[in-house]
């Protein structure tokens, strides 16, 4: 393995110190607190606590400031070029409009203009308080509510993506963003037409067009490809950088949701490719609209299994500035679609002078951690091409076209690009697989390959051969390209 990155469980990651033997110790003393009837040590107590997460957080933290001189203020946080305002409550009601406006003209108002206020409140806001700070957005109020405070006490470098997503939520939409409220607000899905189209066809053996390519195979992450990003193809010495997203999604349309913010930040192209795994069953595609109505439709595609799995994996693969990203998701074959893990990883040629599309991805999800560039050791893309003569013949059973522009003296058609083809070196196929043969293939039935000269669909080739392979691995994905020849 060239990625040392192992998946952990949020509840036993420790971030300096803020974890002893798995538990957060944070959140620990947060419930102990709780139980104090004595409010007044309660408050101070829970401003010491943010202070601590703060600081966790990288923040520059200053408890009692004079920021607002004469009246006093709880704490004030700086971050870059970003300064905040800190009240904390833990009063017996929710807080209302009276507490909006003593923060913003009482505090605010003596303070420089970009300063921002952050009200924190264990037993939340009234709606009036809510509707209050979305009506009146001169100087910016953002609220955290318990749920929120729990969840930056168990981890505090989510500090700085929740002050950004309130702040845009305000500012760009004109909404308070509360966790308390955006759990009852489900989205409406996204179109798949909201995605890019793709002018590739799959057909089967006699060149009728199909969704998907079906066939018998088993987990473990990996998809096929028609090009990898050869992300060491350039001038310079050492190798190319990683980056892993490990983003908290809920359900299915999480994962549809998370395509479309990357298709806004340019990353979606009309042709990636795509892997949908079963335990008996795998359903290999293209294109990102193919993907989201696919993984929409699980049910008519499980119904025919004698026993299916109660999950299912997914790989999505795609190039993009730089290098490629894949983006994988293991979630539930049952109504509820939960998802119970997804990661996102780019490999890139280094790291990007720019990295505030990352950044703004990072941001607008969910991630956990606090991601780093990780570099690689070695080649990025591995090739194998073994010698002509011990080329192995392919049984095809479907073709990938694409239609061509016409030439000076070519008419437009439809040209062969690819092939789908029994797998000759399946598990419990006669022909032992080759030493260097990825063991992700071994259960496949099919291969579906990128064919190395194409031809016109109408003009059929008598045989086709394995002429090699292309892999590239990311921290939990393999990308293989076959190349056949005829």
């Amino acid at each position: 393995m060239r990625y040392p990155w192992q998946w952990r469980s949020p509840s036993t990651t420790t971030f300096q110190g803020t974890t002893v033997l798995g538990r957060p110790v944070l959140v620990d003393e947060f419930n102990r607190l709780k139980a104090d009837p004595d409010a007044h040590r309660r408050g101070y107590a829970l401003e010491q606590l943010l202070v601590q997460a703060f600081r966790k957080a990288h923040f520059k933290v200053e408890h009692n400031s004079g920021a607002a001189s004469p009246r006093q203020t709880d704490l004030t946080a700086t971050y870059g070029t970003d300064r905040y305002l800190i009240e904390a409550k833990w009063d017996s009601d929710p807080l209302n409009t009276s507490h909006i406006d003593d923060m913003r003209l009482a505090r605010l108002g003596r303070t420089e203009g970009t300063v921002v206020g952050v009200i924190f409140s264990v037993n939340g806001f009234r709606d009036s308080a809510i509707h209050e700070v979305a009506a009146r957005r001169e100087r910016s109020v953002l609220l955290f509510g318990e749920v929120e405070l729990e969840q930056i006490l168990a981890d505090p470098l989510e500090l700085v993506r929740l002050l950004r997503i309130k702040r845009d939520e305000l500012v760009v939409h004109g909404r308070a963003h509360l966790a308390t409220s955006e759990t009852t607000r489900r989205a409406k899905p996204r179109d798949s037409k909201d995605l890019p189209g793709t002018g590739v066809s799959l057909l089967d053996s006699r060149h009728h067009q199909v969704p998907y390519v079906t066939a018998g195979g088993e987990f473990g992450r990996f998809t096929f490809a028609q090009t990898v990003a050869d992300i060491d193809w350039g001038f310079g010495v050492g190798f190319g950088v990683a980056l892993d997203l490990p983003i908290r999604i809920n359900d299915a349309e999480g994962i549809v949701e998370l395509l479309y913010e990357m298709h806004r930040m340019g990353w979606v192209t009309d042709q990636p490719r795509w892997n949908i795994q079963q335990a008996q069953v795998n359903w290999h595609g293209v294109g990102a609209r193919s993907f989201v109505e696919t993984l929409r439709d699980w049910q008519s595609r499980t119904e025919a299994l004698a026993d299916p799995h109660h999950s299912e994996e997914v790989t999505y693969y795609d190039v993009c500035a730089g290098g490629f990203v894949t983006l994988t998701a293991n979630l539930a074959a049952h109504d509820s679609r939960s998802v119970l893990h997804c990661n996102v990883s780019f490999q890139l040629a280094g790291v990007p002078l720019d990295a505030n599309p990352i950044k703004h991805l990072y941001e607008r999800f969910n991630v956990m951690g606090a991601p780093h560039f990780r570099s690689l050791n070695d080649r990025a893309v591995e090739r194998y091409w073994p010698p002509r003569d011990d080329a192995v013949p392919l049984e095809v059973v479907g073709f990938i076209a694409e239609r061509h522009a016409p030439g000076l003296d070519m008419e437009c058609c439809d040209w062969v690009t690819g092939v789908a083809a029994k797998n000759p070196y399946l598990r419990r196929a006669a022909i032992p697989a080759p030493p260097d043969w990825p063991d992700h293939l071994s259960d496949s039935e099919l291969l579906v390959c990128d064919l190395r000269s194409h031809h016109p669909l109408g003009e059929p080739r008598s045989s086709y051969h394995l002429y090699g392979w292309e892999l590239a691995r990311t921290s939990d994905a393999l990308v293989v390209r076959i190349v056949v020849d005829w």
